[in-house]
């Protein structure tokens, strides 16, 4: 699955999601990605950071705490993605 800039509310069930960050991302651009069923430490949500950094790391980000709720804001400077809470 390929987010763009919008909010995603994620409800998995049996499967663990892939996220695709975009891959040319504006200033400030961000993304909202909450597991609203409760169910990431058994089915955990990886985020791919698509050639980008995730909190200046070159990784990709795995969700696996129930009822996470995070956002990301993409720092065109840095070419980060910026890992923030509500």
């Amino acid at each position: 699955m390929v987010v763009d800039t919008a909010g995603l509310v994620l409800t998995p069930g049996q499967t663990a999601y892939s996220l695709t960050l975009p891959a040319a991302p504006l200033d400030e651009e961000s993304i909202w990605i909450v597991d609203g069923a409760g169910n990431a430490q058994n089915v955990p949500v990886l985020v791919l950071a698509n050639g980008k950094l995730i909190n200046g790391i070159v990784d990709d980000l795995t969700c696996d705490v129930n009822f996470f709720d995070i956002k990301l804001v993409f720092n065109i400077a840095t070419g980060s993605w910026a890992l923030g809470g509500k």
